[in-house]
């Protein structure tokens, strides 16, 4: 331990120098990662490897910012990218964009979100059945990714009713996401008529008018009101 305390001594004022506002305790845990991936036992490391050790940091430190913010930028570009190409209805290029914005901040949620959609419409396209559900069981595992890394996030959650209703056959799952849903954002107006659709499909005319009229009572979209009044004449409520 000894050996181990003298060794980051003698690194710390470098660490000062080429820290860049990096504090001691994280350039220290920095060292020992790097020295951990070079197979160096930090207390055994003698004088010339530990300045081999403080190049490399130093090199590191130098260069990571560059690379950091020019990663930013391509990430930045391909979203952007991405919805560009949504807006063309080009979904193959539109997912190939947000794949590589995904493999630089894979744990941004509306990323999987915008290529789930993508992954759909490029199914609804395909003439061949095994392709078509490839590529819808890629929607769905998207996403199931960006509601588990956003569980609140409501149009990930409606999107994912939407394709188990019309495209993949199972409106139970579909029936208990929007439950989830409308617990977490009630105002969802487009959740609160896919729910009563799924009510009027299972025979629950109740629930459905009881749904249909909080579409019309809530009132903040009046092609959904003109929506609900009319299935609501239709099922006499």
């Amino acid at each position: 331990m000894k050996k181990t305390n003298h060794f980051l001594k003698l690194l710390l004022p470098l660490f000062l120098l080429i820290g860049c506002g990096v504090s001691n305790e994280e350039m220290s845990n920095l060292a020992q990662r790097i020295a951990e991936l070079d197979g160096v036992d930090m207390s055994q490391a003698d004088e010339d490897r530990s300045s081999e050790l403080i190049f490399k940091i130093k090199k590191l430190e130098d260069d990571i910012g560059q690379i950091l913010d020019k990663q930013r930028e391509i990430s930045e570009f391909n979203k952007l990218l991405g919805l560009k190409y949504m807006d063309y209805r080009m979904w193959i290029p539109a997912a190939e964009s947000f794949n590589q914005a995904i493999s630089l901040t894979p744990e941004n949620s509306r990323l999987h979100y915008y290529r789930a959609i993508c992954f759909g419409q490029q199914a609804k396209s395909e003439s061949e059945f095994s392709r078509k559900q490839e590529l819808f069981s890629a929607s769905e595992e998207d996403y199931l990714i960006a509601l588990r890394l956003d569980p609140r996030y409501s149009s990930a959650a409606y999107g994912l009713a939407v394709l188990y209703v019309f495209e993949m056959d199972r409106p139970s799952e579909a029936a208990n996401l929007l439950d989830g849903l409308l617990q977490t954002d009630p105002s969802n107006l487009k959740a609160r008529m896919l729910r009563a659709r799924l009510y009027e499909e299972s025979g629950n005319t109740g629930l459905a008018v009881e749904m249909y009229r909080s579409v019309v009572d809530i009132g903040r979209n009046q092609q959904l009101i003109e929506a609900a009044k009319l299935r609501l004449q239709v099922l006499g409520g």
